[in-house]
């Protein structure tokens, strides 16, 4: 398909490069998907599992595995079986202890 782009205004150039970037996005997803799926009979055809051809990730519909749990740096001392690690979003626990004036070094496992 040949499209003649001089005779084109720049209103209509701009409304064909976003057909054809959203084209292209739809289309990736496409052959994303596809292809994933191929490489998933692939394996299972095989006799293998996921983790025994990607052993640092495992398959979880096509998002990245999350990373390795880390330890926890906080606890809430009115109720030890909440922790917290250091990444991340604070758990409601902790920030309401924060927001109520309580210093978070105080709530550090290290210190209880």
């Amino acid at each position: 398909m040949t499209v003649d782009l001089t005779s084109m205004s720049t209103k209509e150039l701009s409304a064909l490069v976003e057909d054809a970037q959203s084209r292209i996005a739809e289309q990736r997803e496409t052959e994303i998907k596809e292809l994933r799926e191929k490489v998933l009979e692939m394996i299972f055809d095989a006799g293998f599992d996921v983790k025994d051809i990607f052993p640092s990730t495992a398959y979880k519909g096509g998002t990245k595995a999350s990373k390795e749990p880390v330890e926890p740096v906080y606890r809430n001392p009115n109720n030890h079986d909440e922790t917290a690690g250091a990444r991340g979003a604070k758990p409601k626990w902790l920030k309401a202890m924060i927001d109520s004036g309580v210093d978070i070094e105080t709530l550090k496992i290290e210190n209880q």
